[in-house]
């Protein structure tokens, strides 16, 4: 299974993650299975199998809005236990299911969301 980093930096759950989980799509929300889900083969990033989105076809603001997300709350270790920051509310327009993937991830940790 290839496991996608962004620009070298892995998730939070890089080395933990399960071929077997079923990790909530960022866009649509549905869950899918990590093992049977195919990688996209420019971008990395698992294709939904529900709306078949993955990174690179998504919008420039799809893409760096997920960006931002993944980089301040899966990439950093103390945002990830904190949890997702009202805050930043807005960027759930361009990534509705961001927070139900991150809270998912959170839980897979034994963190009560």
């Amino acid at each position: 299974m290839k496991r996608y980093t962004w620009g070298g930096m892995p998730c939070v759950r890089f080395d933990k993650l399960l071929a077997t989980e079923e990790h909530p799509c960022y866009y649509c929300g549905k869950p899918f299975s990590i093992d049977t889900t195919i990688a996209c083969s420019k971008c990395g990033f698992m294709i939904c199998p529900n709306c078949k989105k993955c990174v690179c076809n998504t919008s420039k603001l799809e893409q760096t809005t997920l960006a931002v997300l993944r980089d301040n709350y899966c990439c950093d270790p103390s945002n990830f236990s904190r949890g997702f920051d009202e805050s930043d509310k807005e960027y759930l327009i361009s990534v509705p299911h961001f927070v139900d993937a991150l809270n998912y991830c959170r839980k897979q940790e034994g963190i009560n969301v």
